[in-house]
């Protein structure tokens, strides 16, 4: 089935925004404010994501994101 290679076919539009943004060090409070979102849906996106690409902590999930070409620093 799908889902095992790159995570970025199943991301859903919230989850790369705050996936983006977070790889670009904003904490869930400012990528709340900044995508008009509260802190818990923001961290529920972001749980999901982490899940998707298997990570075991959200640095993981930023580290992924960019070894994967997901996230071009």
């Amino acid at each position: 089935g799908g889902g095992r290679g790159r995570a970025s076919a199943v991301l859903s539009a919230r989850e790369i925004e705050c996936l983006l943004l977070l790889v670009h060090g904003h904490s869930d409070g400012e990528i709340g404010q900044l995508v008009g979102l509260s802190v818990r849906t923001v961290r529920f996106h972001l749980g999901n994501a982490r899940e998707k690409f298997r990570a075991t902590s959200r640095t993981h999930l930023a580290v992924l994101a960019v070894a994967q070409g997901f996230v071009v620093l």
